[in-house]
This record gives C-alpha cells, structure tokens and sequence, in this order.
C-alpha cells in the first residue's frame, strides 16, 4: 500500500472504520516520526502531524471523521499529550 526507502521505518498502523484510509506513524524525512494518512484506493499520503515534536499511536475515533494520537514533546516537563485532528469532510471542513 505504501512504499518507503530502506530504513523508513512505518508503525502502528490502524484503518479508518469505513476501511478507505490507513493512518500509521512513520520516521520518513528524517525529521522524527509524525503521522500521516493514506487513501487506500488512490494511495495519496499526508502528513497531519506538526514537525515541531514527534508523533505516533495513532487511531481513528469510531465514526472515523477524526484521528488521535501521542504527542512527544521532550522539552516540556509533561513530555506527551493526546493530540486530536479533524479530518476533511467532502465539503472540505477540517484540517
């Protein structure tokens, strides 16, 4: 479904509910792992983490319109936090 370079490593992987997108975590780019979302049927990537701290663990809410996931912020004396993203709609809401 998704092809990498040697090296990129992709994780924790879970299907949106309606089974048309992958959300994974993933150390592509060199810039720490972020997530990102697939289209299943196009095969279209992007990334929906911020590249200020890394990301992973995420997953799908039941209804599929959102994503979650943990924050790791190094800096900060919490070091994580749960991270919630709205995903488009077809009307093109969303982030």
């Amino acid at each position: 479904l998704v092809r990498r370079k040697r090296r990129v490593i992709l994780s924790n992987a879970h299907f949106s509910p309606d089974g048309q997108f992958v959300v994974y975590s993933s150390n592509e780019g060199n810039l720490g792992h972020h997530v990102y979302v697939v289209e299943v049927r196009t095969g279209a990537v992007r990334r929906i983490s911020s590249l200020v701290s890394g990301a992973c663990e995420p997953r799908f809410s039941p209804d599929g319109k959102r994503v979650v996931h943990v924050r790791r912020n190094h800096l900060t004396p919490q070091h994580s936090e749960i991270i919630e993203h709205v995903l488009a709609t077809e009307d093109g809401a969303g982030s």
